[in-house]
């Protein structure tokens, strides 16, 4: 079995508040439903399949290929609508002339 501290994005916390329904190692975590995951505070829809996405990674001993872009993923904005963050404009440098 492996420690749900292997999982990219599990810290201390957050592997206190899954112990404390029941999951302990990355294999139960890649078997979970989303929903479960949802009743832990502060743990939104995105972050829950990112979390998923991972353990089932580490699971398949993928985990030194998982990335995970925040770039690239939709989110959801003020008004409601999922918004592909642009990404920064290219810096231009003063060269003092």
């Amino acid at each position: 079995m492996t420690p749900i501290e292997k999982v990219p994005g599990i810290g201390q916390a957050l592997a206190t508040h899954l112990a404390t329904i029941g999951v302990t190692t990355a294999e139960q975590l890649a078997k979970i439903s989303p929903e479960i995951l949802l009743s832990i505070p502060r743990l939104g829809a995105q972050r829950a399949s990112v979390l998923l996405a991972a353990a089932q990674s580490v699971v398949a001993g993928l985990r030194d290929e998982v990335t995970v872009t925040a770039l690239s993923t939709p989110v959801e904005t003020a008004e409601g609508t999922n918004a592909v963050p642009d990404e920064a404009p290219a810096t231009q440098m003063k060269t003092g002339k």
